[in-house]
């Protein structure tokens, strides 16, 4: 039975024992922090009045910080269960002896004394207790398992309240310490052992060596200590008010007094069981940890505004501090632990102590001066300190919606660290990047040699010009040729190479930078190249005709004439530096027609070089003659970038050409990664064009180039709309293929059945990808793109702090519709069911859905495992099959009936 509650509660069995342990010990700390409260507040209202309690505000925050500093000096390097086994031991014992002084000597200074060491000792305790939930638990566990430890407490809460009310009555409130110090003694033993030796849930220790973060200027953990700073001043402000009241209702009677603070911290907790059952893992799944985290100051604030309008209704301040307690230590009190979890796991621990023992206190000391302030005033009546504390709540609730964003950015911070992607590198100081680059320009890797030659031409050109005449030995021809550019320049001051030597280079890039660099030094160039043009030497010559055609001077047509006769009797070579030259001509130019003939030339290498020239002459009347290349192998990515090149000119013409269903499907495929390369609105848009294809490849490159452009941009905007539609279709598909598998589970291993399992399993892990990539559209691409690599993985913290960060940043819709079935697989069936209609399969009805849907491949594998394994009742979809458009299919389906025909 009970089994079977935890379950509905959502505990799964391997959870059951943790929470057991935790919500036992959570139980007794919290009824023995009730029993010690009731104690505190009916000795020191008794003893003194609730006018002296801002005196006491200032003390407990000093000494609270006091005793965490010291205590958090003793405890860092050992394991929290040992430390509050520890700690439950000494505070027991110290109950006990408070108990025993209070009933012989009772007066002022044992009730002061007795009030600054319960306000220290509980709320460490507690929170010591949180942070080892924290640790013990991941994201995820924590929306499923804090509402039911919490829930212990405040049973606890409940249980304490009303032992209080029974011996505070009959006994006096000493009674009820010893009761409070012997509960804490007894679970001692047990908090020891919350967590299992060598489980993975037990925190690895920084080392020693590691230097502590710096967390005082993380802007996260400034925001916490703000929100919790004035959440503090504004409950102080509530409670003060609140036992002003009390104190005037028990007319000075010690016993009504304690009576009457049992019953009321025993209704208190039976409100905040109610809501910790009924409303916290609801609203945490609904709304998110910092939604419901809003829901207490918003409250307090109307609370506090209906008891300022209406001061002769003390039941109105009465009902506020009761939902601000009620909350605080309910729903409040679940949503602020979620706040911790984006913080490393050494940094939380820090934060946590310093905001419960520091931030918390110090809030009610402040508030204690300035009710002090306010009496020395003579303005503590009810009306100025019910403005004062509206302000506040309305600051607080203020804070609360700022940390909505802040905590969805920790998150992703968090995430980052997580699945250890590199931090942003620090700037580097300029002389070091200097330094840097004039080494790395001699790497032999070309891509580094560039990066340090363009960083040298910004930062530090004279360095890079004393370099330049060692470059023009570089192996790399491109940075042979950049040098050599680079010295084009007619004002640079550093001596132009001799032509003879740059001439013979092997590579033309470098020849026709040599002999651009000499015709801008040198009046004799045209002739000069005129005689190389008709040297023996081929590579000469290319590069001569290379700067003869593209020479601005010539006449279109010479030009022409001198194309005309490579065409007839040019050397490959030859006819790759005049289409070069070609692209190079001052537009516009009758001779860019040619370049026709270069992209239909036999050579590869000439076609690719006419592409660049096309590219570079920038004529839209060659984009459909060069369409074409983009299907082949040899000049598919030349035709790609030189596509591209043309920008948002030809984004009209490649959508037609991508929604032409008789356009053959290998050049189709082909244009997404152009749109893609240009990269704007026009391009995306004509991306959205494209029906949801059957062709797999198609599909997935058509999505590949919508990342690719809102990775690039994040403000191009796709229609939300249809985006939702297809991410609703990836569920389904991913539910569906989930469906087949599990048919096809338990069967008995053979080839057939492995390959179909594989390719199965292959189609579900890309609808898993699209799913990612389709809300990499609508959401911070980077970001759901490091999810996607943290839900990949197998670390259960990395995982679960990934469904965190997109149960936080999801709109409602897209979060109730991607996260079940990303964090329950045990319930995909149940999704499966309620939102598609998919009911379980049998090999028999996975394999007849299979050969009855669009994916041929799995049509295939389908037919084939029908006639492996000699499913004779499906022999008529293998009939039916043999009219299938693809091959594949056809001829598989062939395969089968002769199987299913042979005895």
């Amino acid at each position: 039975m009970i089994s079977a509650l935890l379950g509905r509660l959502g505990v799964r069995a391997s959870e059951r024992r943790l929470v057991a342990r935790l919500g036992f010990v959570h139980f007794v700390l919290i009824a023995s922090y009730t029993l010690a409260r009731a104690a505190r507040d009916a000795v020191f209202l008794d003893a003194l009045t609730a006018r002296r309690l801002p005196y006491l505000y200032v003390g407990v925050a000093l000494w609270t910080a006091l005793i965490s500093s010291v205590f958090g000096r003793l405890s860092s390097r050992q394991q929290l269960q040992r430390s509050l086994s520890q700690l439950l031991v000494v505070c027991g014992a110290a109950l006990v002896v408070f108990g025993v002084v209070l009933r012989r000597y009772f007066g002022p200074v044992p009730a002061v004394g007795f009030y600054l060491w319960t306000g220290a000792y509980g709320l460490i305790l507690i929170s010591l207790f949180w942070v080892l939930v924290n640790e013990a638990t991941d994201a995820r566990e924590a929306k499923r398992l804090f509402g039911i430890v919490g829930a212990w407490g405040i049973v606890g809460g409940m249980a304490g309240g009303g032992l209080a009310t029974l011996l505070g009555g009959l006994a006096g409130p000493e009674s009820t310490l010893f009761v409070a110090g012997a509960l804490l003694v007894a679970i001692a033993p047990l908090s020891r052992n919350i967590i299992d030796a060598g489980s993975s849930r037990v925190l690895v220790l920084p080392s020693l060596d590691v230097p502590p973060p710096d967390w005082r200027r993380d802007r996260y953990v400034m925001l916490l200590s703000a929100l919790f700073l004035v959440g503090g001043l504004t409950a102080s402000f509530v409670d003060y008010q609140f036992k002003v009241v009390v104190e005037r209702l028990s007319a000075g009677n010690l016993k009504e007094l304690t009576r009457l603070l049992g019953s009321y911290y025993a209704v208190l907790n039976a409100v905040a069981i109610l809501l910790q059952l009924v409303a916290s893992s609801w609203l945490l799944r609904r709304l998110g940890a910092s939604t419901v985290a809003g829901l207490l100051p918003a409250g307090v604030a109307v609370g506090s505004l209906a008891a300022l309008f209406k001061p002769a209704l003390p039941m109105l301040l009465a009902a506020t501090r009761m939902y601000e307690a009620g909350m605080r230590v309910s729903l409040a009190k679940t949503a602020w632990e979620f706040l911790f979890f984006p913080l490393s796991p050494a940094l939380r621990r820090r934060v946590k102590t310093w905001i419960d023992a520091v931030v918390d206190r110090g809030a009610e000391a402040l508030a204690g001066l300035a009710i002090l302030a306010l009496g020395a005033a003579h303005l503590d009546n009810p009306r100025f300190l019910g403005s004062i504390t509206v302000v506040l709540a309305l600051v607080w609730l203020f804070l609360s919606l700022r940390l909505r964003s802040a905590y969805v950015k920790q998150l992703s911070r968090s995430l980052r660290t997580l699945v250890l992607e590199d931090p942003e590198p620090e700037s580097a100081p300029e002389a070091l990047l200097i330094e840097e680059a004039l080494r790395l320009l001699d790497s032999p890797f070309e891509k580094r040699a560039l990066y340090a030659f363009e960083l040298l031409e910004r930062i530090d050109p004279a360095a890079l010009d004393l370099r330049l005449g060692a470059l023009q030995e570089h192996p790399s021809p491109t940075m042979r040729a950049r040098a050599l550019g680079r010295l084009a320049d007619p004002v640079h001051p550093v001596a132009s190479p001799l032509l003879a030597t740059l001439a013979h280079d092997e590579s033309a890039e470098v020849q026709t930078a040599a002999f651009r660099l000499y015709a801008a030094r040198f009046a004799d160039a045209d002739e000069q190249m005129e005689r190389l043009a008709a040297s023996d030497d081929e590579s000469a010559r290319a590069a001569a005709l290379t700067y003869l055609v593209s020479r601005p001077g010539s006449t279109d047509r010479d030009v022409l004439a001198r194309v005309d006769t490579v065409l007839k009797t040019g050397t490959q070579a030859e006819r790759q530096a005049v289409a070069m030259g070609l692209g190079r001509r001052p537009r516009p130019s009758d001779t860019h027609q040619r370049l026709v003939q270069f992209l239909a030339d036999p050579a590869p290498e000439v076609r690719r070089e006419a592409l660049a020239a096309c590219a570079a002459a920038g004529v839209r009347e060659l984009v459909p003659l060069m369409l074409p290349l983009l299907g082949a192998t040899p000049t598919r990515d030349a035709a790609r970038a030189a596509i591209a090149t043309f920008g948002n000119r030809i984004v009209g013409t490649l959508g037609d050409v991508l929604v032409d269903l008789a356009a053959p499907i290998g050049l189709r495929r082909e244009i997404p990664p152009v749109l893609a390369a240009i990269g704007t609105q026009p391009a995306a848009n004509e991306l959205l064009r494209v029906p949801e294809s059957l062709d797999p490849l198609f599909r997935h490159r058509l999505l590949q180039a919508q990342n690719r452009i809102r990775g690039h941009d994040a403000s191009i905007l796709f229609p939300r709309q249809a985006v939702r539609a297809a991410l609703e279709s990836d569920v389904e598909m991913l539910l569906r293929l989930h469906m087949h598998l599990d048919a096809w589970d338990d069967v008995e291993p053979s080839r057939a059945r492995s390959l179909l399992h594989a390719s199965l399993a292959e189609r579900r892990d890309a609808a898993f990808t699209r799913i990612f990539r389709r809300l990499g559209l609508l959401y911070p691409a980077k970001e759901i793109h490091v999810a996607f690599g943290a839900l990949t993985g197998q670390a259960r913290r990395t995982r679960a702090q990934a469904l965190e960060y997109l149960d936080a940043v999801l709109l409602p819709e897209d979060r109730r519709l991607v996260v079940p079935v990303l964090e329950e697989p045990e319930r995909r069936a149940v999704l499966a069911r309620s939102l598609y209609g998919i009911v379980a399969y049998t090999p028999e009805s996975s394999l007849a859905e299979l050969v009855r849907a669009h994916d041929a491949w799995l049509q295939a594998c389908g037919l084939y495992v029908i006639g492996a394994k000699r499913f004779s009742a499906l022999a008529d979809l293998a009939r039916t099959a043999l009219g299938h458009e693809t091959a594949l299919v056809q001829e598989t389906a062939r395969w089968c009936l002769v199987r299913l025909e042979t005895p």
